[in-house]
């Protein structure tokens, strides 16, 4: 959907699992997005608020031993229109929890 920022991620790489909602955005504006799992919850935030919140109890990702896309899906054809800065990914620690966290309001500076 136009204007929508879904999240989703596979079990089992066969198609994608928990796709979820996580709020609305509009073109020509910035927003920090994250994905944090601490213990057996996956949390999605758009601008500080909880977008998801997603039991994964037993639920490990998909690891492909390959790349990992981010910013859309390309076998169904959903393409991010946009761009992307600043990504980070790591692994064995939930970097955020709750209804809300304190999240950037401006990019970083690119100089």
């Amino acid at each position: 959907d136009s204007g929508v920022l879904n999240f989703y991620y596979s079990t089992n790489g066969n198609g994608h699992a928990g796709a979820k909602t996580v709020g609305s955005v509009s073109n020509g504006t910035w927003y920090h997005f994250a994905a944090s799992r601490t213990g057996n919850t996956l949390e999605t935030y758009l601008a500080g608020t909880r977008g998801a919140s997603i039991d994964v109890t037993g639920i490990s990702l998909y690891d492909a031993g390959g790349l990992v896309e981010i910013g859309g899906y390309h076998t169904a054809g959903f393409d991010l229109n946009g761009h992307l800065a600043c990504v980070r990914v790591t692994k064995g620690v939930g970097r955020y929890t709750g209804a809300s966290i304190i999240s950037p309001t401006l990019p970083m500076p690119t100089s």
